[in-house]
């Protein structure tokens, strides 16, 4: 199967992380797994450029001693040897100048092509996905909308809320007229077809979408005349049926309402901590704290906004509270599957699939909570070695050996001239960074009025790995326990840390 479709087909139940690779996974970041072949190879041909700059500089400074040799030993010729010397050195610095400004214009590209194309790596069989698939990694069953509960909550509390501006003209008014655009209010104001619809089904199943300017000219020349007939032949029309907002909306001589024809799957948008964990609310309790009351309220409100048709803040209380409304409408009950049957939802209850979405999202918090993630039957069959330091002191694993240079695959008229005698030996290069790390362990003071004492360097490194290897290390050898800081037994409180120091003057 899996060479046949060119992607993985594992299928598997039963854990809390799969959730976490069905619905993030497409946004995983695998630039570090992808650009590595390239980085390599990039990495190979800059140091072969390198290499070439090196051999150039050496040849012109060998060439240069020899013309000075030259010029001291015919200083005595005549004057016409003199100018055959000059012309014939100004033809050896044309050469050599071309040379190393081709060396040098090519490195600069290389470095410009790696700038542009290190972020935008992606595997070959993902590539295509960019285009068919409009950038996304994976297809699924269903689309995603959000359903903006934060923005329907202010509205129906009088807050401002945000909301596209689209402009259009108005030739009854004869004037440019601006609606505001939001999800709002086409809810609110949704055609009397669709009232027993909560807020999450109506954004599953339905959308809204705009008129032609050829269609709005001729309604509103309908308007005008007085004819209220409108024969509509646009082929939208004809293709699904379209749903007329009612009045009050501002968009609504300029856009309509249309069934989906596939169900979309609402991404909820709500403030934080608006849906607390179903514990919190002590169901049972029939005379809660204030802070329950307060949680009780909260939680009924969210769930009434997405899951009870309402078209007013009205219709979200009973004797004032949301609670009382949230347990009149059924909130409290189970999940029945046979009334989740019924065509429509009956008038004054909470729709029956809303209390299944509400208990998928207590099982998630439950999950994250309270359970742990069972360990890897691999893992549990697998030996590792745990590390004592001793690579890592060596400097055994402080390089990559697997990395491959180009030089050992070309051929060319280079590779004799690198057993001649021009080959220089390599020379060690300046370190680019004065960076050291060094651990450092400080003993806390036992009252306010002690100073620091016994503050003891444990050793100096030049990278952070071999600083954190070492520092896990005399850890674990010296049983120290992490508090506050590190202590060894009842003994007081020590600070074990690392600090980077910049030596001024690094060595050549």
């Amino acid at each position: 199967m899996s060479s046949i479709l060119g992607c993985n087909t594992n299928v598997t139940i039963g854990d809390a992380s799969h959730t976490y690779y069905c619905t993030l996974y497409k946004s995983k970041d695998t630039q570090a797994e992808d650009k590595e072949a390239l980085l390599r190879v990039h990495g190979s041909f800059g140091r072969r450029i390198m290499r070439r700059k090196i051999l150039l500089q050496q040849q012109q400074q060998q060439a240069a001693e020899e013309r000075e040799q030259q010029r001291k030993s015919q200083q005595e010729q005549k004057q016409d040897g003199n100018e055959q010397v000059q012309v014939s050195e100004s033809d050896c610095d044309d050469t050599d100048d071309k040379d190393e400004c081709h060396a040098e214009g090519l490195g600069r590209v290389m470095t410009g092509v790696n700038s542009l194309l290190s972020r935008n790596v992606v595997s070959p069989t993902m590539a295509h996905l960019l285009i068919s698939q409009g950038g996304t990694r994976f297809t699924y069953s269903h689309g995603e909308e959000n359903l903006l509960v934060t923005q329907l909550e202010d509205y129906l509390e009088g807050r401002e809320c945000n909301f596209i501006l689209r402009k259009n003209y108005n030739k009854i008014e004869k004037r440019v007229e601006r609606w505001p655009d939001s999800t709002a209010y086409d809810y609110v104001f949704r055609p009397r077809e669709l009232q027993q619809l909560c807020y999450y089904e109506y954004m599953m199943k339905y959308k809204k979408g705009f008129k032609t300017f050829k269609r709005i000219n001729r309604e509103q020349d309908l308007e005008i005349s007085g004819n209220a007939d409108c024969n509509d032949e646009d082929e939208e029309s004809s293709s699904s049926v379209q749903f007329e907002f009612q009045d009050g909306h501002p968009g609504k001589r300029y856009a309509f309402l249309t069934e989906r024809k596939f169900p979309v799957i609402p991404t909820i948008m709500m403030r934080n901590g608006r849906l607390c964990d179903v514990e919190l609310l002590e169901i049972g309790t029939s005379s809660p704290s204030f802070n329950t009351a307060r949680y009780r309220e909260n939680y009924a409100k969210q769930a009434l906004m997405m899951f009870f048709p309402i078209t007013a803040v009205d219709d979200l209380k009973f004797n004032g509270s949301h609670w009382e409304k949230f347990m009149a409408v059924g909130g409290t009950k189970c999940y029945d599957a046979k009334l989740d049957c019924q065509d429509e939802t009956p008038a004054g209850c909470m729709w029956e699939y809303g209390k299944r979405i509400l208990e998928n999202i207590q099982t998630r918090k439950t999950v994250k909570s309270k359970m742990k993630r069972p360990p890897d039957p691999l893992a549990l069959g697998t030996k590792r070695p745990q590390s004592t330091g001793e690579r890592t002191r060596a400097d055994i694993d402080d390089e990559v050996r697997f990395d491959a240079d180009f030089s050992e695959y070309c051929i060319d008229d280079d590779d004799d001239d690198d057993d001649s005698d021009t080959k220089q030996p390599a020379t060690k290069k300046a370190k680019v960074s004065g960076t050291v790390w060094v651990i450092v362990k400080g003993d806390w003071p036992d009252h306010p009025g002690q100073q620091l004492v016994d503050v003891d360097v444990l050793g100096t490194y030049s990278s952070e790995e071999k600083a954190e290897a070492a520092m896990e290390e005399f850890i674990e050898e010296g049983g120290w326990e992490q508090g506050y800081g590190y202590h060894q037994g009842s003994s007081s409180e020590s600070t074990i840390q690392i600090i980077a120091k910049t030596i001024d003057d690094p060595a050549e």
